[in-house]
């Protein structure tokens, strides 16, 4: 309700991006579960299954930044201005943390707690985002321009 224009198809494409993102981190915690049950001989296709999901998950989000990005890119500057910055330094330092986690894991170094500050620093977006929204459809009127 806190966007400006619905009929943006950017936006509505955004969203979306968003909604797959949802569904791949629920799936991903399924995923493990799936994988105590099977046996040595589907092991590696559940790999590889995986390596799929997580790539479709996180280029999803990726993607909901971007095309959020550019479905403001008409909008009011005075509300959407700094959020859009934001959003735009959120989405490319994500492409950058994406590239240490995916480092990380391959070289076993501390994949544990790379997945955890990459895992945190994705909610933030959200978390802010979810707040701009909230407070903005409730009040129609600049707020946490300060900051975002």
């Amino acid at each position: 309700m806190g966007l400006p224009s619905p009929r943006n198809r950017y936006l509505k494409l955004g969203v979306w991006s968003l909604v797959i993102f949802g569904l791949g981190i629920l799936f991903s915690g399924l995923l493990p579960l799936i994988g105590v049950t099977l046996n040595y001989l589907v092991h590696v296709p559940y790999n590889l299954f995986s390596a799929i999901a997580f790539a479709v998950t996180f280029i999803a989000y990726i993607a909901a930044q971007m095309l959020i990005v550019e479905g403001l890119k008409d909008e009011d500057t005075v509300i959407w201005g700094k959020y859009r910055r934001y959003t735009r330094g959120s989405g490319f330092l994500f492409i950058i943390l994406l590239i240490l986690l995916t480092l990380a894991i391959i070289y076993s170094f501390y994949p544990g707690v790379s997945e955890r500050v990459f895992i945190i620093l994705t909610w933030i977006w959200i978390f802010i985002t979810g707040v701009k929204l909230y407070l903005i459809s409730i009040n129609r009127k600049p707020i946490l321009n300060r900051w975002i």
